[in-house]
This record gives structure tokens, C-alpha cells and sequence, in this order.
């Protein structure tokens, strides 16, 4: 495992780009994940994708086409303010209106959101 102190700049490593792919390796022998990064744009729009039609009412799909408006207006704070909303709302209709693979799944689209963010 690579450890230092600094900016990955100062340890000539490249910052990766939307559409790389990167690989973390746990050891010399273990290739662990492989992702290719996306933007916050294409998160956003995944987020509004797999909420449509899911759980009460419309109040899950407006958080979401808010989030995603957030983003694209490069607005992060109500963004991540309006992913806080919108896991809260899904933690309150899991086993309700929501099942548990739907609030998984949704709960994973909001936190990968809010991690490319940076909320």
C-alpha cells in the first residue's frame, strides 16, 4: 500500500477524470474494484431514473428532479441539503411504502451522489 503525506500532485499522482476507469488494488497480487468514474450530472439523473414511480405519492420524485436541478445548476449546497431531505424521506417509507431492496437502492444513489459532491 502507497502512503504519503501531501497532494496526489506532490506524489505525481493524476487526479482521475469523469469516464476514467480506476482500479484499487489491496495488495501486489489482489486487484480488489474496478468503476468508471461519472459526473454528478449522470448520478443525478440515475437518482430521478430509478425513484420514478416508486414509493408515496410524487414526494420522492420531486426531492429527486429538485437534486437533480440543484446539480445542474451547480447549486451543492441545496443539493446536498435536498439529498439529506430526500434519504430521510426514504429512511421513513422503508417498510412502508418503500421495500427494502427499493430504499437500498435509493439510499445508494443518494450517498453516491452526495460523495461525487462532496457533501
Amino acid at each position: 500500500m502507497l502512503n504519503f503525506t501531501g497532494s496526489r500532485e506532490a506524489a505525481g499522482i493524476p487526479q482521475p477524470a469523469v469516464g476514467d476507469t480506476i482500479t484499487v488494488v489491496q495488495s501486489s497480487r489482489t486487484i480488489d474494484e474496478s468503476a468508471t468514474l461519472v459526473s454528478a450530472d449522470e448520478l443525478a439523473a440515475t437518482l430521478v431514473s430509478d425513484v420514478t414511480g416508486v414509493g408515496p405519492g410524487t414526494a420522492l420524485f420531486d426531492k429527486a428532479t429538485a437534486i437533480q436541478a440543484a446539480v445542474t445548476a451547480g447549486d451543492t449546497s441545496t443539493a446536498c441539503a435536498g439529498i439529506t431531505d430526500f434519504l430521510g424521506l426514504v429512511n421513513a417509507q422503508t417498510g412502508k411504502k418503500l421495500t427494502m431492496a427499493q430504499a437500498g437502492q435509493l439510499t445508494t444513489d443518494g450517498d453516491n451522489l452526495a460523495a461525487a459532491l462532496g457533501c
